[in-house]
């Protein structure tokens, strides 16, 4: 799976992006390009990966996104 961060709909916020950019991940690992666009949706999302597959990363981009969202929302 070849999933950009750059495509992805709802896009992760600049500041997130950005870090993302800076550390140099280029293409989502498939357990990210199956729930962050979910999660940004505002979704519920159950998902089961091994170890290094990027789950916990997924978690943290896509809460900090819907957070500070949501956060300008009220």
């Amino acid at each position: 799976m070849d999933a950009l961060w750059e495509c992805l709909s709802p896009p992760l916020l600049p500041a997130v992006a950005a870090g993302v950019k800076e550390f140099g991940f280029a293409k989502m690992t498939p357990v990210q390009a199956a729930c962050i666009p979910r999660m940004l949706s505002y979704q519920d999302v159950a998902a089961e990966a091994v170890t290094g597959s990027g789950v916990a990363q997924t978690q943290q981009k896509s809460v900090v996104t819907v957070t500070r969202r949501w956060r300008k929302r009220v």
